[in-house]
């Protein structure tokens, strides 16, 4: 685990083949991004609930397949990337997020929910190489200025 000190006073979490946090809980509120790479993780970290103040979540090339209804306490997330996980779906749980970036590139996702669409903030959604059906890419057209 090695962690990497920003400005501000702002801390960026790098695990990699390590998903434990181990870290003194005083320095949970200035945690803003977490990276977890390459853990073989087949569920989100309970260890990771208590860093409230998260505005990046790099959890990619895992197993995840799912989000845990606790994550919708990271209301600050700006930044989301689950690429190269096995999610089918892309979580109810982050219906409401002001997100501007979610990356769900290289999962199993055939549909995307109409939520996404309704996601004002967001910036960049990269579904690249998913399963896709054609039916709910019409929504997309349907956002695009005329």
């Amino acid at each position: 685990m090695s962690t990497k000190v920003h400005q501000q006073d702002t801390l960026t979490f790098f695990l990699t083949k390590n998903p434990k946090l181990d870290t003194n809980e005083e320095h949970h509120n200035k945690i803003t991004t977490l990276r977890c790479y390459n853990n073989l993780l087949t569920t989100f970290p309970m260890s990771f609930l208590p860093l409230h103040n998260l505005t990046t979540i790099r959890i990619t090339r895992n197993h995840l397949t799912g989000l845990p209804p606790d994550f919708a306490q990271f209301r600050n997330l700006k930044v989301l990337d689950l690429a190269q996980n096995e999610f089918v779906d892309i979580p109810d749980v982050l219906q409401g997020f002001g997100l501007e970036y979610l990356n769900i590139y290289g999962n199993l996702v055939a549909t995307l929910p109409l939520f996404v669409f309704e996601m004002v903030t967001l910036k960049v959604l990269n579904i690249g190489h998913n399963p896709l059906l054609l039916t709910p890419l019409v929504h997309l057209f349907e956002l695009l200025p005329n």
